[in-house]
């Protein structure tokens, strides 16, 4: 019997690009795959939909928030009527698997995108509803299971997969050239923190330059960071692109560079070492010390500090035997640790498996899906210390 397999996502950002990865390895592996998002609001989202639209049924739901987002959502399930359904990260789309579970009940998937407290309260929120936990680290692993040890044996390792680009980069003399891709904002990515490197890089003779690749809301004040730093012929933003557009700058790049708050597994850098790219990057959490081996295929420095960070990226623009170590390594264990086809091989059994497990039982209809009025939350806590629920 065909799977039929549902997934929800936002049409833009990491989980985008993973869903899309991910629905594209389930139509290979002969599930039936439905894709739930909103409305595109750029050509360029059109354009990827269309593709989408070529292999998988996509859903269209307005934007909207809590019980009303919630209700859109599961009316786009019941039309559906999913075997395994993944809500991704979003509260609503969790309200809605909730709601789902006293009409129907698909095996729902709880991925931990992100190593963040609110990740953790979601998941373990709605953990009664949820048939399988997916975690793309090992830290993450751990400490969801601190967070439900009756569920451990629910609670799964899958890396993210990673595809390698089709050309390597190289070293070069002259400027080193930093790359980073992802979300254009302070909130998390401490964009900021970039520009002053470039700064600092810059001040103790090192020819710097910095390519930023993607969008984000505070690319206006970003902008003027960089023009307060006195470095508008070194940083470059560059825009979204397409995969192609990304391995290409990612072959003409050195080094990775991530300054992030915390990170689930950081699937953009890992995708710049699989161009061969030695990364350097701050200390978050321990996700990523999975494939970035400092020493061995770049270097972790503690969280907020520059001036190492500054120190790294000279001893390897002065080093070219250095950077090419770092390189060969930072390919091979993307090669190695994160293939594609070793993913999409954990996913799919993972998919047959909660597809095979025994039912959840529905939300209890007393409970509130939301806990954001103070009322609510107060019998939501009343309720689970009186195991209710």
């Amino acid at each position: 019997m065909t799977i039929k397999v549902a997934m929800f996502s936002d049409n833009s950002g990491g989980v985008y690009v993973y869903t899309c990865r991910l629905l594209d390895y389930c139509v290979r592996e002969g599930f039936d795959v439905h894709l739930i998002t909103h409305p595109p609001e750029s050509e360029e989202m059109s354009e990827k939909l269309s593709v989408l639209r070529q292999d998988a049924e996509v859903h269209i739901v307005q934007r909207s928030s809590g019980i009303d987002q919630a209700r859109q959502l599961v009316a786009a399930f019941e039309f559906i009527r999913p075997d395994v359904l993944i809500p991704n990260y979003r509260s609503s789309t969790y309200m809605a698997c909730a709601m789902l579970s006293r009409r129907q009940q698909p095996a729902i998937l709880g991925i931990c995108h992100n190593d963040h407290q609110s990740y953790y309260d979601l998941l373990t929120r709605f953990e009664s509803v949820i048939t399988t936990f997916v975690c793309p680290a090992k830290k993450i692993r751990e400490k969801l299971r601190e967070f439900l040890p009756h569920r451990a044996n629910s609670i799964k390792l899958i890396p993210h997969g990673v595809p390698l680009t089709r050309e390597v980069a190289g070293y070069t003399e002259g400027d080193i050239v930093l790359v980073y891709h992802g979300r254009i904002v302070e909130e998390q990515k401490n964009i900021s923190r970039l520009i002053a490197l470039v700064r600092e890089l810059v001040d103790s003779g090192v020819p710097a330059r910095l390519k930023l690749i993607g969008s984000g809301s505070d690319e206006p004040l970003l902008r003027k960071a960089v023009r307060r730093e006195r470095v508008e012929q070194r940083v470059s933003f560059l825009g979204p692109m397409d995969w192609e557009g990304i391995e290409r700058e990612l072959s003409t790049s050195h080094v990775a560079v991530l300054v992030s708050s915390y990170e689930g597994f950081c699937l953009s850098l890992a995708e710049a070492m699989g161009a061969g790219l030695p990364a350097v990057a701050f200390e978050c959490g321990g996700v990523i010390d999975d494939y970035l081996l400092t020493g061995e295929n770049g270097f972790i420095v503690p969280f907020g500090d520059l001036a190492a960070m500054r120190d790294r990226i000279a001893q390897m623009h002065c080093d070219p035997a250095l950077w090419k170590a770092l390189s060969r390594k930072a390919r091979e264990v993307v090669k190695n640790t994160l293939a594609m086809d070793v993913w999409a091989r954990c996913v799919s059994d993972c998919f047959r498996q909660a597809a095979a497990a025994p039912r959840i039982k529905p939300w209890p209809r007393i409970r509130p899906l939301s806990t954001d009025s103070r009322t609510s939350a107060i019998w939501d806590r009343f309720g689970k210390a009186a195991r209710m629920w």
